[in-house]
C-alpha cells in the first residue's frame, strides 16, 4: 500500500507538471453539518474498514481501536468530501473501491443524491467496473440480467450454455481461480452434510457492508448456526472457504474456534480449506444451503437446493433463494 500511495503522489505531480487540472478535498470549505443517517453510515464504514484492515472482526482493544481510529479520520474527511460533490454537480466519477477509506464517503454521498458514478476493483488478471455501485459486489447484475432476459432466446442460450460450463469447471476444480483442493470424483465422503454453510473471506469487499438482520458476519453466523439447532434435526456443516489456504484469502478469525466456543454439538461439523473435501461433494448431499453473500448460493440453486441468503448480497431478490426478513423467517 506504501508503494501504491507513493506511485499515486508521483503520478499527480506529473500531472500538474504537465497542466492537467489535479483537485485536492484540503481545497474545500469544511463547514458542512454531518446528519444522523450520515453518522450510522461513518459508522458502518469505519466498522468494515477495521474488518478489512484486520482481515476478521474479533473482540479486542486492537480491534475497537480500528473502529475508532477509522471513524475519526471518515469523520474528519466527510465535510470535505461532501463539499467537493456539492460544488461538482456535472461530472461522473470514476474511483477504485467505493467501501474502504474517503472512497466510501465518496459512494454513500453520491448515490444519496442519484449522481452518476462508476467503481473499479481489481484482482489478479481482472478487472471490475459497476455503474452506480460497488464493483466487488457486483451490483449492477439485477440490471443486466434484466435487459438479458428481456432480450433475444439466442443470447439467453449463450449465457444458459457458459453458466452450466463454468458450473462443471467450478465443481471440478478446472476453473480459472482453481479454487477446490479436491476434485468431485475423489472427495472425502460426508454422509450426514444436513445444511450446509458456506463460508466467506468476510474481509473481502464482497461481503462488506451488506448485512441484513444481524449486525455483521460473526454476528449471522453463530445466530444461525444456534437457530438451526434449536428448531430442527439437522447437521449443521460448516465449510471454511477454499481460498483461505491462500495468503490472498486467509482470514484472521478462526471460525472453528469461534463456533466451538459458543456451541459443543456433535451435530456440527466444521471442514477445513486443508480437508481434502469438495464444497460441491458436500453441496449435491445437502438438504439445504443458508449462505451470506457467496457465489455458492448462486450454484447451489443451480444444483436445486433450497437456499436462504441472510445479507443484501445483489442475487438475494432475484427470485431463486429465499431471503428472511426476520427472526422468525429463519425459523
Amino acid at each position: 500500500h506504501k508503494l501504491q500511495l507513493n506511485l499515486i503522489i508521483r503520478a499527480l505531480c506529473s500531472l500538474s507538471k504537465l497542466a492537467i487540472k489535479v483537485e485536492k478535498l484540503s481545497n474545500y470549505t469544511n463547514v458542512k453539518t454531518i446528519s444522523d443517517n450520515e453518522v450510522l453510515n461513518i459508522e458502518m464504514l469505519a466498522f468494515a474498514n477495521a474488518i478489512h484492515k484486520n482481515r476478521g472482526e474479533e473482540d479486542s482493544s486492537y480491534f475497537k481501536s480500528l473502529c475508532k481510529k477509522n471513524k475519526q479520520l471518515l469523520s474528519a474527511n466527510f465535510p470535505f468530501v461532501k463539499s467537493f460533490i456539492e460544488e461538482n454537480t456535472t461530472q461522473t466519477y470514476i474511483f477504485h473501491g467505493g467501501i474502504y477509506a474517503n472512497s466510501g464517503l465518496f459512494e454513500f454521498l453520491l448515490k444519496t443524491n442519484s449522481r452518476s458514478y462508476f467503481t473499479i476493483d481489481s484482482g489478479f488478471e481482472v478487472l471490475l467496473s459497476t455503474y452506480k455501485g460497488i464493483a466487488a459486489q457486483f451490483t449492477d447484475i439485477p440490471a443486466s440480467l434484466e435487459l438479458l432476459l428481456s432480450g433475444d432466446d439466442t443470447d439467453k442460450n449463450i449465457a444458459i450454455t457458459a453458466a452450466n460450463e463454468e458450473f462443471e469447471k467450478r465443481k471440478n476444480g478446472t476453473n480459472k481461480l482453481n479454487s477446490q483442493y479436491q476434485s468431485f470424483e475423489q472427495s472425502e465422503n460426508f454422509d450426514e452434510v444436513g445444511i450446509l454453510i458456506p463460508l466467506n473471506s468476510p474481509w473481502d469487499s464482497a461481503a462488506l457492508n451488506i448485512a441484513s438482520l444481524f449486525s455483521g458476519y460473526n454476528e449471522w453466523l453463530l445466530e444461525t448456526i444456534g437457530l438451526i439447532l434449536e428448531n430442527s434435526n439437522f447437521n449443521i456443516t460448516i465449510r471454511q472457504h477454499p481460498d483461505e489456504r491462500f495468503w490472498w484469502g486467509r482470514t484472521k478469525t478462526n471460525f472453528n474456534q469461534l463456533i466451538n466456543e459458543r456451541y459443543s454439538n456433535k451435530r456440527i461439523q466444521f471442514v477445513s480449506c486443508y480437508d481434502k473435501v469438495n464444497s460441491y461433494a458436500l453441496l449435491k448431499k445437502s438438504s439445504a444451503v443458508i449462505c451470506y453473500s457467496s457465489t455458492f448460493g448462486i450454484e447451489a440453486a443451480m444444483a436445486g437446493k433450497n437456499v436462504c441468503v441472510c445479507s443484501n448480497v445483489y442475487y438475494s431478490k432475484l427470485g431463486f433463494s429465499f431471503k428472511p426478513l426476520n427472526i422468525e423467517d429463519i425459523k
